[in-house]
């Protein structure tokens, strides 16, 4: 008996679950914002899995074990839960974090009412 794996199209992705196109879009989206558009076949090699690992995954042609999805999270730096938040990219929540963390109370302040401002202003 012959076994292969068909070739999804895009027809086959615009049928996947939501979760799963979040899942792999996610993916894309952290690789194409790290190190100058990482490729997805340099991203798979540096994770030690086959050259076509994570374009299957970015295709919705597979999903990466619970170890496998925490190496991801570790490489891109992000936890577990900062994977799944809403397109807020993580490094520069983190920055801002950071930089809030160092900042003295009046300019802290002065932060948060620009904040406010603009937030209203969407």
């Amino acid at each position: 008996m012959k076994m292969y794996k068909e070739k999804m199209t895009v027809r086959d992705f615009e049928n996947t679950p939501e979760w799963k196109k979040y899942f792999a879009e996610r993916i894309a989206g952290l690789r194409m914002s790290k190190n100058d558009k990482l490729s997805s076949r340099k991203l798979s090699q540096e994770l030690n899995q086959c050259e076509s690992y994570i374009n299957k995954i970015e295709t919705g042609r597979a999903l990466p074990s619970m170890e496998m999805f925490f190496k991801i999270c570790e490489y891109f730096d992000v936890t577990p839960a900062e994977f799944f938040m809403d397109d807020t990219d993580p490094h520069q929540k983190n920055e801002l974090n950071d930089l809030y963390s160092e900042m003295d109370s009046d300019s802290r302040t002065l932060i948060l009412q620009l904040a406010r401002k603009l937030a209203k202003s969407d």
